[in-house]
């Protein structure tokens, strides 16, 4: 009896434990995730082989999620470099073309209040572009929102 006494406390314990343990670790990922808001983040690779390569660019914004795909819908439509090929509001996504370019986009809620923009294309084999059309895509909505987003530094 003594042994199952000790057995259930110390499992208290570790609930216990465990409970104070979880809001400090939530509030770094609240921390965290703030610190993510407004910067853009890139991903390229360009084959030397010849074979086409892809562009990504991704970034959170502080925002319902849709709202920033109304916020994208409108920054493209109203670009006369850029022609809708397809738009899924249900799905929140959309493509567009660049002349001979296609991206699309995605737009995914994280919560309520935040949600990320994810934009990606592919590259052609030696293409050298200093502002790639998925950022400057990206940085486009962000304005169109008048969210505050820059290129993250490279690491």
């Amino acid at each position: 009896m003594r042994r199952t006494t000790r057995v259930a406390a110390l499992v208290a314990f570790w609930w216990v434990v465990a409970a104070l343990a979880a809001p400090p670790a939530g509030a770094q990922w609240i921390a965290l995730g703030r610190k993510a808001i407004g910067k853009v983040k890139e991903l390229t690779q360009s084959e030397k082989t010849g074979e086409p390569g892809y562009s990504m660019a991704t970034v959170l914004v502080k925002a319902p999620a849709d709202k920033v795909f109304a916020a994208a819908l409108r920054t493209v439509q109203s670009n006369p470099k850029l022609r809708l090929t397809k738009s899924d509001p249900g799905s929140s996504s959309l493509e567009f073309a660049d002349g001979k370019k296609v991206a699309g986009l995605a737009v995914s809620k994280v919560d309520e209040e935040v949600s990320q923009i994810l934009v990606a294309s592919t590259t052609s084999p030696g293409e050298t572009n200093e502002t790639s059309l998925v950022v400057s895509a990206t940085l486009r909505i962000c304005k169109e929102m008048g969210a505050e987003c820059s290129l993250a530094k490279r690491d």
